[in-house]
């Protein structure tokens, strides 16, 4: 550098060449592959209500935490899209059926409880024992009727007896998670739905978290459990859970960093999202459906007509376009369109205000008030779900068309629970989870009314059908009956199917190696990390 440019500068331009030409000090890469420890933090809008899956609620949330404590015999895998769902070892190694396919025994892997006790076939028998108890009352327990009794080989191999053969023999041995014994045999199971808060107190897990601190209605913090069977894993030291009661608070706080995970993102939040480098959107079709619950025991929702009229004046595509802005199909039974049992040749109920009109006045509803309204029902909500609120306000304003007022009643979740296996309402706006064997007995089977077959629907020809479905030996078999069980809801529109949306997960960047899917928003949980 020639001498002249060097005085001209002074000696301040000089040291800044100087440092200029200094080679910098080099900053490390990012890590390449998974880098373990950290803790991770995820939003919920309402706390679990037990650490007992039998007790539970059964919400998607609260599955979704229970999964993070409690393994099953198998994992299930995502793709009941294509036939009937497969497994993989989870708590069992391996397992195998007899040549008559009555029996179906499981080896157990070596593995045990986050206190070091042994986890053993005795808690296999004794988890069916309380998942089939009347008392325990599991929303599940009709998916165990089929098997007449587990027998405990040895410590490691369990065998499951089935009065007849079922394509979903493996499925309904497998439902729920294993519970631990040596623990909770402590309480009786006439006294398990009156002792939620001691489950928590004596919890021990095996899946790849333990209870650190549950404070209710704040957070749940759960630490890496040191006994989980897969060796390294998991990978995140805790993952908290924080109750946070409203959506906007969540994205915000998502934005800001203070939490790195938000399961169920409003749609018309997407953009925002996806506008900051710093998150992301995960959306992937689910197994789930929207619906409006009608109370089938009270007039005039008792008759199957009205019930059609209501959902012919419904605009169900224009509020999955206002609102779910595309990430949603209107529905059309509670057997998803995504699913191999599918029937193809069914149709959404079209939007037909003028129908709806002719039907609601055939059925008796000719005259009107002075405000034009023929008919007045209440519509629970649970309070806190944004994205049904918005939906109840259009279809409130929709049915005042065809002259029904829908009062909209905004209750907390649990009771919105409380009220419906009451039966103490009108209408209902919510969500099923549907399960992979898409037996829909729970909904919709007389047998189930005053538990989750919340609007009393009782129809001997459906309860017929479901109950062949489950007898059914071969996917060939069960096909033409999950269709006509399809028809049926569809002419009787116990529900009216509102859509099958997308699942909407928003996460931190540097949230790593996580695969959400219709099954759980933390399904590989395990395999997490936490990058730069």
């Amino acid at each position: 550098m020639p001498r002249g440019k060097v005085s001209t500068g002074g000696l301040g331009l000089l040291l800044i060449l100087l440092l200029a030409c200094t080679p910098a000090a080099e900053t490390p890469p990012p890590a390449a592959g998974p880098v373990p420890g950290g803790t991770l933090l995820a939003s919920i809008l309402t706390d679990i209500d037990t650490v007992n899956d039998l007790i539970s609620s059964g919400s998607t949330h609260q599955r979704n935490v229970e999964r993070l404590l409690f393994l099953e015999l198998a994992r299930e895998n995502d793709n009941f899209k294509e036939g009937p769902a497969t497994f993989e070892p989870q708590l069992a190694e391996r397992w195998e059926f007899s040549d008559d396919g009555l029996t179906l025994t499981f080896h157990l892997r070596e593995s045990s409880w986050s206190d070091g006790a042994p986890l053993t076939a005795e808690d296999v028998r004794w988890t069916w024992q309380a998942q089939i108890d009347p008392e325990v009352a599991w929303r599940h327990r009709r998916s165990k009727s089929s098997i007449e009794d587990v027998e405990v080989l040895d410590s490691r191999t369990v065998r499951f007896h089935f009065g007849a053969t079922s394509p979903d023999q493996l499925e309904d041995a497998n439902r729920g998670g294993i519970l631990p014994r040596h623990v909770w045999s402590g309480k009786p199971f006439s006294e398990w739905r009156s002792a939620g808060g001691w489950f928590a107190e004596t919890i021990v897990t095996s899946g790849p978290f333990r209870v650190e601190e549950w404070r209710p209605n704040q957070e749940l913090v759960l630490r890496r459990n040191e006994r989980y069977y897969r060796t390294g894993f998991p990978l995140l030291d805790r993952f908290v859970v924080r109750v946070i009661p409203e959506k906007p608070s969540q994205v915000r706080q998502l934005l800001g960093g203070s939490i790195d995970y938000l399961q169920i993102l409003p749609p018309d939040q997407i953009e925002r999202i996806e506008a900051d480098p710093d998150t992301a959107v995960d959306a992937y079709w689910g197994r789930r459906f929207d619906y409006l619950c009608w109370n089938t025991r009270r007039a005039p929702m008792d008759n199957a007509e009205t019930r059609r009229a209501l959902t012919l004046a419904i605009d169900r595509q224009a509020i999955v376009d206002s609102i779910y802005r595309g990430y949603a199909k209107v529905g059309i039974t509670g057997v998803l369109s995504t699913t191999w049992a599918f029937d193809p040749t069914l149709e959404p109920w079209p939007f037909e205000p003028r129908e709806a009109e002719r039907l609601l006045i055939a059925a008796g509803f000719d005259g009107t008030d002075e405000d034009g309204m023929r008919l007045e029902l209440e519509l629970l909500v649970q309070n806190g779900n944004r994205v049904h609120l918005d939906s109840a306000t259009l279809i409130q304003a929709q049915l005042a068309r065809v002259g029904v007022r829908l009062k909209l009643r905004p209750v907390e979740f649990q009771t919105w629970v409380d009220r419906l296996k009451k039966g103490d309402f009108d209408a209902a706006i919510g969500g099923w989870d549907i399960p992979s064997s898409l037996d829909m007995s729970f909904a919709f089977h007389t047998e189930e009314i005053g538990k989750f077959n919340f609007g009393g629907y009782s129809n001997a020809e459906l309860d017929g059908l479901l109950d062949a479905a489950r007898r059914a030996t071969s996917v060939e078999e069960r096909r033409p009956l999950l269709h006509e069980i399809q028809a049926v809801l569809h002419h009787d529109q116990p529900y009216t199917f509102l859509w099958e949306p997308q699942i909407l997960n928003a996460r931190r960047a540097r949230v790593r190696d996580s695969r959400p899917n219709a099954l759980s928003a933390f399904y590989n949980i395990d395999e997490w990390w936490l990058g730069e």
